[in-house]
């Protein structure tokens, strides 16, 4: 019975064309193209991986092409004990969104070894939080490799793979050229950071691009077109991700400007805690611009669509490019220079007077009260001063306002959070528990929190009882928070980290806020 699912499987996997030139394979086990910083290349772990993920059922109700789909039912209609226990394993670690189901198995194909063991071949520190989800899944994908001839499979379609992979070479090679050109980057022969893109029919229209340690992986579907945005936006990456932490004491000094930008709704939960990674992905946004050659309207128009997104940075990185063009250094030796040419104190004005945009989930009408513009002069003040890192002088605003309206959940939660800024812990604990004792209590109005400030008080008490030892009350904050009705994601996110894992001052910072 196995020989016959076999031979079906390896027929049907050999019916899948390949939009690309023909040409012989190469004879080692990698492509020429592959030789160098960055490849293009062949992972029979990941072939292994999506042949796995269809047999356990991922992406049934999905459209494919009549070949993926003929696969697919080839491989779900396996029912040998591997098979069995490998659907039991899916269903234990789907996530409800596809996109990150693939993404988190695609990401553990990326640290194993070779077949048939699939072992964990980097060191622990370096396997990714979503693989570490995926703990056993080597044992159980050898398992599934024997029982589903998945070598003989392998054995049968590997020379289609190569043939794409150098169909591709010429393409990437330009697109490299393109990016480590305007960038003036010399990549050394001694550098082991690498940069590979792999080769996947399976993966079909999605596309995912992964950084483990020094690897940088893109993999993608080679009967599309090839996807040059994608790629040179990861080669952008590739390039300007160290330079934040290379120039640290450059970088630190802007980090106040992340405050302004976490206010943004649609600005991606990645970036509101994490300011080096906040500034590389504009620094990549603003490159890529100056790399297309736009109008100066449609300059304007990209760079207006940042701002409101809350990429802040992109616009003047991009002027700071301009003058970059017009040097000579390379961008890992003149990134220093371009940082600094930026005005802080103009940009911290002009960040301050930006109107983001409302969720993409979100009426523009139903805007919460966290985000939407205060009426009163002194709670502006107070939460514009928070924006710019000024503790005292939002604590001043807030009283203001407190002296005037006593109820006011706003300047409350706003006073609590100038109170962390001051290091006043004793306080802000107490200005916190009000605000949560109003969401409880106070009518609807001024006086009851929106759940934006019910949710982060939540959070900051249960980073205050952690920092004290109380983990226990800790804990119960956060699932607080996590039960408020209408919470952001941000704070959501800072909910469940906190369960997860015991909230830690950070080394530099005013309190518990800092990274909100």
């Amino acid at each position: 019975m196995m020989a016959v699912r076999l031979c079906t499987l390896v027929v049907c996997l050999g019916c899948i064309p390949l939009n690309c030139a023909a040409q012989a394979p190469s004879t080692g086990s990698m492509p020429a193209s592959s030789r160098g910083i960055v490849s293009v290349d062949v992972s029979e772990p990941l072939f292994a991986t999506m042949c796995a993920l269809y047999a356990a059922g991922f992406d049934k109700d999905a459209t494919m092409t009549p070949a993926r789909e003929k696969l697919a039912a080839r491989l779900r209609a396996l029912d040998g004990p591997a098979a069995l226990e490998l659907r039991r394993f899916y269903e234990d670690h789907a996530l409800v969104d596809p996109g990150e189901t693939l993404s988190r198995f695609i990401s553990y194909a990326l640290v194993v070894g070779p077949a048939p063991k699939f072992e964990i071949a980097v060191r622990q520190e370096e396997i990714p939080p979503d693989a570490l989800a995926l703990e056993g899944f080597g044992e159980v994908l050898s398992k599934f490799y024997a029982e589903a001839d998945l070598e003989d499979a392998w054995q049968a379609y590997e020379p289609s793979y190569q043939n794409a992979a150098s169909a591709l070479a010429p393409s990437v090679s330009h697109l490299t050229l393109q990016a480590f050109g305007y960038l003036r980057y010399l990549p050394s022969s001694q550098n082991p950071r690498s940069f590979t893109i792999y080769v996947e029919p399976l993966i079909g229209g999605k596309t995912n691009f992964h950084t483990i340690a020094n690897r940088y992986s893109f993999i993608f579907d080679p009967n599309r077109d090839l996807p040059e945005e994608e790629i040179r936006h990861a080669l952008l990456h590739f390039v300007l991700d160290p330079l934040p932490y290379q120039y640290n004491d450059t970088v630190r000094g802007y980090s106040s400007l992340l405050n302004f930008a976490a206010r943004a709704p649609r600005l991606p939960e990645e970036f509101r805690a994490d300011f080096p990674s906040f500034l590389t992905e504009c620094l990549v946004m603003a490159s890529d611009l100056r790399m297309r050659h736009l109008s100066p309207s449609d300059m304007e128009a990209q760079l207006a669509g940042d701002d409101a997104n809350g990429l802040t940075l992109v616009r003047p990185l991009v002027q700071e490019l301009v003058k970059f063009e017009q040097d000579k250094p390379p961008m890992n030796l003149y990134f220093p220079d371009l940082i600094s040419g930026i005005d802080l104190a103009a940009e911290k004005r002009r960040e301050a007077a930006l109107n983001f945009a409302p969720s993409e989930e979100q009426n523009p009408a139903s805007t919460s009260a966290a985000n939407a513009p205060a009426n009163d002069p002194d709670l502006a003040e107070g939460e514009r001063q928070i924006a710019m890192g000024h503790g005292d002088e939002a604590a001043a605003a807030f009283q203001r306002v407190l002296a005037r309206k006593p109820d006011s959940a706003r300047a409350l939660y706003g006073l609590a959070i100038a109170s962390l800024m001051q290091n006043r812990a004793d306080l802000a604990e107490q200005l916190f528990l009000q605000v949560i004792a109003a969401g409880t209590n106070a009518a609807p109005g001024p006086a009851r929190p929106d759940p934006d400030s019910l949710s982060w008080s939540h959070v900051y008490l249960g980073r205050l009882y952690d920092v004290a030892g109380n983990r226990d009350l800790a804990v119960a904050e956060y699932r607080a928070a996590l039960a408020v009705d209408g919470a952001p994601n941000s704070a959501r996110a800072a909910a469940q980290k906190g369960i997860d894992q015991s909230y830690e001052m950070p080394k530099r910072g005013a309190g518990p806020g800092g990274d909100r």
